[in-house]
């Protein structure tokens, strides 16, 4: 089965900026991302050689963020900012796949996706 992981990580600053310090009165969480474990199985993956993740958070993109090939399966960490993103698995750049352990939305175009609520 696939599994999520979440941790808190603070949001780092571009390279050339320096962050600005939190002004009094603000919460300096606010920044913060949650980092997200995705993690499919061999099974789940259908014995797929490649998996990407597309989702809101990348535009679709079913290039942009490619699963680690592991012993068991494939997976990937994410770094999002709290709130709700739906999204699919890609296998070998061609079939798109719900996470089989979240929960589904209906896009509202006749398709359904995984969700990840943070």
């Amino acid at each position: 089965m696939a599994r999520t992981k979440k941790t808190e990580t603070a949001e780092k600053a571009p390279a050339t900026k320096k962050a600005a310090a939190p002004k009094a009165g603000k919460s300096a969480g606010k920044s913060a991302k949650v980092a997200v474990l995705l993690q499919l199985t061999n099974e789940e993956a259908q014995n797929a050689n490649e998996v990407a993740v597309a989702g809101e958070f990348n535009n679709w993109d079913k290039e942009a963020i490619k699963m680690t090939k592991t012993i068991g399966g494939f997976e990937a960490t994410i770094e999002l900012k709290k709130g709700t993103y739906q999204f699919k698995y890609v296998l070998d750049g061609e079939k798109w796949i719900n996470d089989p352990t979240r929960k589904v939305v209906d896009d509202g175009q006749g398709n359904q996706n995984s969700v990840i609520e943070l």
